[in-house]
């Protein structure tokens, strides 16, 4: 299998000769936006239903263990954190995307990155160069297996997420090229998703399981000599895609050149709903003056490319959870509430029966092979057309942004101070990292 996938081969080697010093500052930017946007996707969900859901379901750990599980003021044990934090940051689906990666890397990296940091290993910087080896590597295996992978039903952030974790955190415990290739292959083999599981927990639980399997797996990994794995590393993810001995097509991306942060740069969304909608937001954004009230609007129609349309899964949502991967939801906030913000992304939307009228006026079809497509609203004697962008040209990401963010999340009284350690985390010591991410009431004691 190996020789279609030299470049693969290699990766666990230009991993490993990776020097922070060596990372453009630019990435690192990336990634300090990364962080402050995990934070807040984290707080958001403490103040949303799934807070209870998680802890009904035991993922905070025994809660006597030295690693913070973000904003609830419990601690764990560095695994059940690892696990409890990244559920956190992905069960709304308000945690930031990486469209070359196919995926949330900051979900599945930095959650365990941080935790060893908090817990007295490794520095800041080497935090922030993790996340971009996350990236970079997600990359790599996207541009290779990822539209095979989505278009097969798997779960490309916890297919991809898996070796990409286990690198980053084997990286980050000083484990050499060896270390890093058998930890990618461990990771790779245990960790599956499956995406008809989106709309529901499972799709954050498969998220927090690969979190802590990448961790895992560094951990065995640098514990002591091991041999080499019998397989290509990335075996399981060929399989997975129906690759087998197949010629894949040629790669698109190559780690660090250039730099993956260079060629899209992560999206911290604006709303809790699927990053794939981004291009309706978009669309949205550049809409004509004049739209029509929600009840003028007879029909719209969204004509999208087959990632937008395979992810609209809930035609009739009844669940918020179902309703983050719904089109005709969105469609709907867009009409009722125009300047649409995450405090409108509330279950009681679904019970509003004019709301659920629009929502049944909405229908969404593919557009034709290589079109971006256009949403096309109607009213009794006219028709409006927005057409949607492509992922990379949506909206990038800013601080001033990231604050509204974090404010939005529950944070209004701490987003500059977040904001202002983020920007300058490179000089964080573990004690005010622990301060930074536990409760108010506890970081003003």
């Amino acid at each position: 299998m190996s020789g279609p996938y030299v470049g693969l081969d290699a990766l666990p080697d230009a991993v490993a000769a990776l020097r922070p010093g060596a990372v453009p500052q630019d990435a690192l930017e990336d990634a300090r936006h990364a962080l402050a946007d995990t934070l807040a996707a984290a707080a958001y969900t403490v103040t949303t239903s799934a807070t209870a859901s998680a802890l009904a379901n035991g993922v905070d750990g025994p809660g006597d263990g030295p690693v913070g599980v973000w904003w609830t003021g419990r601690r764990a044990h560095l695994a059940d954190a690892a696990f409890a934090n990244a559920y956190r940051v992905h069960s709304s689906d308000f945690d930031s995307v990486h469209y070359l990666s196919f995926g949330h890397p900051a979900a599945v990296s930095l959650p365990p990155l941080l935790g060893l940091y908090e817990s007295g290993v490794g520095d800041p910087l080497c935090v922030l160069v993790g996340y971009v080896l996350s990236v970079e590597i997600m990359a790599v295996l996207g541009t290779t297996f990822g539209a095979a992978l989505r278009a097969a039903s798997f779960h490309p952030t916890v297919v991809l997420g898996a070796p990409a974790s286990a690198a980053s955190c084997t990286w980050f415990l000083g484990g050499g090229a060896r270390a890093i290739r058998w930890a990618m292959a461990y990771a790779a083999s245990i960790t599956i998703g499956f995406d008809a599981h989106f709309g529901s927990e499972i799709k954050p639980l498969q998220v927090a399981a690969c979190a802590r399997a990448g961790l895992h797996a560094a951990q065995l990994a640098v514990g002591r000599s091991r041999t080499g794995p019998r397989m290509p590393w990335y075996a399981p993810v060929a399989t997975l895609a129906g690759a087998g001995s197949t010629q894949p097509a040629p790669q698109l991306h190559v780690f660090g050149q250039p730099w993956a942060a260079r060629v899209v740069p992560t999206r911290c969304k604006s709303l809790p709903i699927c990053g794939y909608f981004d291009p309706v937001l978009a669309a949205w954004a550049d809409r004509p003056a004049g739209l029509p009230e929600p009840g003028a609007v007879q029909r719209v129609t969204v004509e999208g490319p087959e990632y937008l349309v395979r992810a609209n899964r809930f035609i009739h949502p009844t669940t918020l959870d179902e309703a983050r991967f719904s089109l005709p939801f969105l469609v709907a906030l867009l009409l009722h509430h125009r300047e649409v913000t995450p405090a409108d992304c509330v279950p009681a939307r679904l019970a509003d029966r004019g709301f659920r009228r629009t929502m049944a006026a909405v229908d969404v079809m593919p557009a034709a092979a290589g079109d971006p497509g256009v949403i096309r609203v109607f009213s009794r004697d006219r028709e409006w057309s927005l057409p949607l962008r492509p992922l990379a040209s949506c909206p990038r990401t800013s601080w001033s942004r990231l604050q509204t963010k974090l404010a939005a999340s529950g944070l209004a009284d701490r987003a500059s101070e977040i904001v202002a350690h983020v920007r300058a985390f490179e000089t964080s010591t573990p004690t005010r990292w622990r301060a930074l991410v536990s409760p108010f009431e506890e970081a003003t004691t």
